[in-house]
């Protein structure tokens, strides 16, 4: 009997190339899809390789096309032209290009307004505030909108006022900027008070002068209450021109101590006066009363107990008097 053969078919091996998908911004870069880093081999057997790299490109309801980076949209990424040799048939998945528009960075803390009252000195008017995605940037500006540049840097301030601080944080090159917002600060002035007022009664002729002590409140520093007598300015009387120093008023530091001279106190007219002290950032006021001198006894003045007197001795000495005649005549 003869040899029979039996027929053995080998089939090719299927190797899959695969394109990886992409994504960039509105405003990136498109990937060139050139090399090793935009697809996949899968399939291939043992130490086996491509001996034919694929050819990747973009394409849109099956045409050939340039990405638009400046529009959002997807892309087809087709591979192509692939061989692994006799042994495999070459199969392909698509991928895709993602172009989208950044998303906003995030604040995650936003700065918060600081509670302020004039120093004299520059004071950083917000907290610091976080961002993810970017980084937290601040401007000056008004109730609308920033009216100047944004940066990095926390607004300072001197005077005391309100102030429009605005922040957002500002995207890095994966993320839009966020929405800008806006914090109200203000900057206050000083409350002053009268701690001690002596000789304020003041009798017009009398030589005492009147002393007022003034201490500026400062709730975030009570230790720098010597600012009293650095932002001390004026003192007026009923909103009239500024005392002189020297010649109608003295200061003394520690807080501040204000004595109005009797010299001065007594060219003032009898009643209730205002005592108006300015500071820098801020004022008060203490009252002044000036009372009239006392009366001094005039010549000719009948109604004066002593002058009454005079008259009732000689009323009395004239009776007498006139008595002894009477009885002279007699005899």
């Amino acid at each position: 009997q003869g040899e029979h053969g039996i027929p053995v078919s080998i089939e090719k091996a299927t190797v899959t190339v695969t394109a990886k998908d992409q994504s960039i911004y509105i405003g990136g870069t498109v990937p060139t899809l050139e090399g090793e880093d935009f697809y996949t081999v899968t399939g291939l057997v043992g130490e086996d390789a491509l001996t034919t790299a694929p050819t990747l490109a973009y394409q849109k309801n099956g045409e050939a096309v340039t990405p638009d980076n400046t529009t959002a949209g997807t892309y087809d990424i087709v591979p192509s032209g692939a061989s692994a040799g006799d042994n495999y048939t070459v199969s392909y998945a698509n991928g895709s290009l993602a172009i989208s528009e950044k998303q906003p960075a995030t604040v995650t803390k936003a700065p918060e307004a600081k509670t302020l009252t004039y120093t004299g000195s520059a004071q950083e008017l917000v907290t610091a505030g976080t961002a993810e995605g970017g980084e937290m940037q601040y401007a000056l500006g008004n109730e609308t909108e920033a009216t100047q540049p944004y940066t990095t840097s926390i607004p300072t301030k001197t005077d005391a006022g309100t102030y429009y601080v605005w922040y957002k944080a500002v995207g890095d090159s994966n993320y839009n900027d966020s929405e800008a917002a806006c914090v109200t600060v203000t900057i206050s002035t000083g409350s002053y008070t009268i701690i001690s007022a002596t000789g304020t009664t003041h009798t017009l002729g009398e030589g005492a002068d009147a002393l007022i002590i003034v201490k500026r409140g400062f709730p975030d520093h009570p230790e720098q209450d010597e600012k009293t007598f650095e932002f001390f300015r004026s003192v007026s009387v009923d909103s009239g021109n500024s005392l002189a120093e020297g010649s109608q008023f003295t200061k003394k530091e520690g807080s501040l101590e204000l004595t109005l001279k009797a010299s001065y106190l007594n060219t003032l007219a009898a009643g209730q006066h205002n005592v108006h002290i300015t500071f820098k950032d801020g004022s008060v006021d203490a009252p002044l009363i000036i009372k009239p001198a006392p009366e001094v006894p005039k010549t000719g003045d009948s109604s004066t107990p002593i002058l009454w007197l005079a008259l009732m001795l000689l009323g009395i000495f004239g009776m007498a008097l006139g008595g002894a005649s009477i009885t002279t005549r007699k005899k």
